[in-house]
């Protein structure tokens, strides 16, 4: 094939489609495609990348066709676009009028000598939607010319002629702008260089780039942005600010998409869908989804939805129905489970499943594990309120309260502990509370003069109730009546004269008072209160008849019992000549530790009959003799034990 003269330079950047147009305008000729069938070219061809018709454009025109194939963006049916080892569909390049830079343009007539006709050419970066902003000069790309007709619409000297009189207005009309980091991300990829954001790296070229626009423009104009009709200052401006949301990878992404599921207020948005909760983002996702490249962002938005919203079994997002639940909010778990929100809000806060730091977002917005909530739920689900105690167990709500107080009926532990969570109880344990009070009654149909209500017994027998509730569960009442007219609690029968017998005085002369109780023992009275309350030291407490005033008295067998099974530290302190920490530090390395601990009664007690062998006396002596004064602090001065006799001498 003969070469065309005279010929034209191949410019740096130019497309291939602008260079056949100009070769065509050198000869005298406006339609390339005219020029192409006088050379057996297709312009189409030409146009789409094919490198065939590339190197025979190169040959008849004499310039290098490494030129023309590395500037063509090729397109295939089957594999879409590629550009300089990128791939790019269709919608990655700009469509409508063309878009130039006018100080490029007239640079090129000004370099060339030449007619602006057959100078000027068009870039191939100039074609990329995403790039607004020609990287040479910093001035926006701006449409001119003729509309892009499906005649005329890669012949770009045609198209542009009407405008290139006009150059010197446009390029003086627009000012100066710097590149959005969008643009600068996506020029690197062009130029075969990495963009240094991995995750955005790894999707194609035109989905990083729509992605980040999308993004962007949503941030800055809120979730209904409207994408048509926006103009192109705009698509920059929500290209720079989507770049840096997206540019932190998938954590950024995440982050953009929770943000707009709180801040969507409206009542009803506990039940919005997708398209209403994500507004223009998710539309556009969604039309996009069809396509297979997008099918990496789709995964992830599909993903960070999943982990933010309580999405159901059934629910569909973005295509994708969810099979299992895996979140719950609030909201769906009472729906679910049928329980009061705010009720659920407070024990969900109480066991820890919702943040702390969610105190104060809408029910819908606090999301947790659904499998471990509905295990939570489900293991209170037959607990009872006191109201549903007392229709339980037969009696008023009161007595329900008195119950709960005087410690019969516990509550779980979350709820005792948990503020503002009013107290719930196990049903087990009221039904074990019930039958226990049942257990010794005898059911009977006539009701003696003698036997009368807990209320009432209490009441003759001048006492609290939880004290006959505790003979009535011990069998210490010789008569129980169960009166078959009632149920439950309202129906027991005790007898006054019983109770009043029970609760007598022991014959015993010799009781002691806690202050005798005190003073034997060389201990406080509240010592000797924790002894009795942990039952370590038996007790008897009532109402003397002859002053109805109520006491506790320790009969002198009970106290030689204790004491000759215990000793307390500091008995064995004075004993010793020493002090209570040091017998209680030796005492420890020897592996004797204390049967009743401080903690529990506030002094340390010891069996006995373990740290007074002649084997642990003689070492604790031997220690006492080498270092006294030392490690065991002050002596104490040895006193009397009035009632019981020393065993052991320093």
């Amino acid at each position: 094939m003969s070469v065309l003269w005279p010929h034209l330079p191949f410019q740096p950047g130019e497309t291939p489609a602008s260079f056949m147009g100009r070769l065509a305008m050198r000869h005298g000729i406006d339609d390339p495609k005219l020029l192409g069938q006088m050379l057996g070219i297709d312009f189409r061809a030409v146009a789409q990348g094919e490198p065939r018709h590339l190197k025979a454009l190169a040959r008849v025109a004499d310039v290098d066709a490494s030129g023309l194939v590395e500037r063509a963006i090729r397109f295939d049916r089957q594999r879409g676009g590629t550009y300089r080892g990128e791939k790019l569909a269709a919608s990655a390049l700009h469509r409508g009028y063309r878009r130039v830079c006018p100080r490029c343009l007239i640079e090129d007539a000004e370099a060339s000598g030449l007619p602006a006709s057959w100078a000027a050419y068009g870039r191939t970066l100039w074609m990329f939607a995403a790039i607004r902003t020609c990287p040479v000069h910093r001035l926006p790309l701006v449409e001119v010319g003729l509309p892009a007709e499906r005649s005329v619409v890669h012949e770009f000297t045609r198209c542009i002629a009407p405008a290139l009189r006009d150059l010197e207005h446009l390029a003086a009309s627009h000012g100066s702008r710097p590149l959005s980091d969008l643009e600068t991300y996506l020029l690197r990829r062009l130029d075969a260089l990495s963009g240094q954001v991995p995750w955005l790296d790894s999707l194609d070229w035109h989905v990083a780039a729509k992605l980040c626009e999308i993004v962007g423009l949503v941030s800055l104009d809120g979730r209904r942005a409207k994408i048509r009709g926006c103009p192109e200052s705009r698509w920059q401006a929500a290209g720079h600010a989507g770049f840096a949301i997206v540019s932190a990878g998938p954590d950024g992404l995440h982050a953009f998409i929770d943000d707009l599921y709180r801040t969507y207020r409206p009542h009803t948005s506990a039940l919005a869908h997708g398209r209403k909760l994500f507004g223009t983002f998710y539309e556009w996702l969604t039309s996009a989804g069809r396509r297979s490249d997008f099918e990496p962002v789709r995964i992830l938005v599909r993903r960070s939805i999943a982990q933010i919203m309580p999405l159901g079994a059934g629910d569909k997002i973005l295509g994708s129905t969810i099979e299992v639940r895996t979140l719950h909010s609030i909201r769906t778990l009472s729906i679910a489970t049928g329980r009061d929100p705010r009720r659920l809000r407070k024990i969900l806060f109480a066991v820890g499943l919702a943040a702390a730091e969610q105190h104060e977002d809408w029910d819908h917005h606090i999301v947790f594990d659904a499998a471990t909530a509905e295990r939570v739920i489900a293991k209170y689900s037959d607990a009872l309120t006191l109201p549903d105690i007392a229709t339980l167990l037969g009696c008023s709500l009161v007595q329900a309260k008195r119950l709960a107080a005087a410690g019969f009926i516990r509550p779980i532990p979350l709820f005792a502990n948990a503020p503002g969570l009013a107290p719930v109880y196990a049903r087990a344990g009221i039904v074990a509370f019930r039958d226990a009070i049942l257990n010794h009654a005898v059911p009977v149909d006539t009701v003696h003069d003698h036997m009368c209500p807990l209320t009432d017994a209490a009441r003759r027998a001048n006492c609290a109730v939880k004290i006959i509730i505790q003979l009535v569960i011990g069998g210490e009442l010789p008569t129980i009546h169960l009166d078959r007219r009632k149920a439950g609690y309202a129906a027991l029968l005790v007898a006054p004269r019983e109770i009043a017998a029970a609760l007598a005085q022991p014959d015993e002369v010799d009781l002691l008072k806690l202050r005798q109780v005190e003073e034997i023992l060389h201990v406080n009275g509240k010592v000797i209160s924790r002894l009795i309350r942990a039952r370590a030291m038996k007790a008897w407490s009532g109402v003397r008849p002859s002053t109805r005033r109520r006491v506790t008295l320790v009969a002198r067998r009970d106290l030689d019992a204790f004491r000759g099974r215990y000793i307390s530290a500091s008995e064995l302190a004075r004993l010793n000549a020493t002090s209570c920490r040091g017998v209680v530090s030796y005492l420890k390395k020897l592996g004797i530790e204390p049967e009743i601990r401080r903690a529990r009664c506030g002094v340390s007690f010891y069996l006995r009959d373990v740290v007074l062998k002649p084997g642990v006396q003689e070492r604790l002596a031997r220690a006492l003799c080498k270092r006294r004064g030392s490690q065991f602090g002050r002596a104490n001065t040895p006193g009397p034990d009035p009632g019981f006799p020393a065993t052991i001498e320093a």
